[in-house]
């Protein structure tokens, strides 16, 4: 593990060695690895059609219709996350697409040069999501055991290029349908290949959360997108999903006495400084529970004092007032949702 830090941090500060460039071809480079991976599973025979996307968020995301992956597997997470060199259970060695003189590194350096990476798939009748943060120091696992049947199987890697490496640079489209043009001709058994960017609402990773995880199913889900800057100019962009099942509601019985706070997908239980926060953009004290509130925010922002463990950074004061200032938003915007709050705090 010490040697898999040491070579994080020199991927870290040298890119340029492993991807060979800061820009758009840098995060090209990233991209074509994930691709790389889908392709193998259509050489394979598993699959027969790629997707890449790109969303207003910088994020990108390439899904494959294969059989998905076993996340539960050690040696699948370790790609991501570590050198490997080992078969999954299957015999399957992922193929190391970025290597640059140095073996069994490929995922991992992607992982590595990303704020976000997460890897959603369905498998063995089973939804799972993982998420890996903070260039694969943050992890968390999201998990449905049970899919409806008949539910199509299929790998979906989503990421999130570092900006304080790659700034904002994009993926340069025309590169991208180029080599899908040219895996089309020459792979022969991908059957489809397609490309295109996305700003339509998604069912990402919150409401992932919040359905399979929580076990939302019915209650309803408000979600808001804050983009904000800082007072040195840099983006925040704030990402918030919000639910307030009914008094019985599952919900309820699972978090009886507390509002629930994910950021990023790690559970907060003590009280924050965003649990405070958004006390305060609803309008209720620090004494008041907020029974079976939950509230998931991907939080991604620049500012210099936004370091460190969950704990620190979720009571950093910027990220305090943007996220006070995505829920006042969310509220203005959806008069259900204020009337349901100010029903739980008559019922407090």
């Amino acid at each position: 593990m010490d040697n898999d830090a040491s070579v994080r941090d020199s991927i870290r500060s040298r890119p340029g060695m492993y991807v060979g460039s800061t820009g758009p071809n840098g995060v090209r480079v990233l991209a074509l690895e994930i691709l790389g991976n889908a392709v193998d599973q259509v050489l394979a025979a598993r699959a027969d059609s790629i997707e890449v996307v790109t969303r207003t968020d910088g994020s990108i995301e390439i899904r494959d219709n294969g059989p998905g992956i076993n996340l539960d597997d050690d040696r699948v997470r370790r790609y991501f996350t570590s050198h490997h060199d080992e078969p999954t259970a299957d015999g399957h060695i992922p193929h190391v697409h970025i290597s640059y003189g140095h073996a069994g590194l490929g995922l991992f350096v992607v992982t590595s040069l990303c704020e976000m990476l997460t890897v959603h798939t369905v498998h063995a009748g089973r939804r799972i999501v993982h998420e890996w943060t903070d260039a694969g120091l943050g992890h968390r696992t999201l998990e449905n055991n049970g899919v409806p049947e008949g539910t199509a199987t299929f790998t979906a890697v989503r990421f999130w290029p570092d900006r304080t490496i790659f700034g904002s640079a994009r993926l340069p489209a025309d590169q991208v349908l180029q080599r899908l043009e040219e895996l089309q001709r020459l792979v022969p058994n991908l059957r489809a290949v397609s490309f295109h960017h996305s700003s339509a609402p998604e069912d990402d990773g919150l409401v992932a959360l919040m359905t399979d995880n929580l076990r939302l199913v019915s209650d309803p889900i408000w979600r808001h997108e804050e983009r904000l800057t800082d007072d040195t100019g840099e983006p925040i962009v704030v990402d918030l999903a919000l639910s307030l099942g009914p008094h019985g509601s599952e919900l309820h019985r699972q978090f009886p006495e507390q509002m629930l706070l994910y950021c990023n997908f790690f559970a907060v239980n003590d009280e924050s400084g965003l649990h405070r926060a958004i006390r305060s953009a609803l309008g209720a004290s620090e004494e008041e529970p907020l029974n079976g509130l939950a509230v998931a925010c991907n939080l991604r922002m620049l500012a210099p004092t936004f370091s460190g463990p969950t704990k620190q950074r979720v009571d950093d004061p910027v990220a305090m007032a943007a996220v006070a200032s995505a829920t006042t938003a969310l509220l203005e915007n959806n008069g259900d949702l204020r009337s349901a709050i100010a029903e739980m705090l008559a019922q407090e």
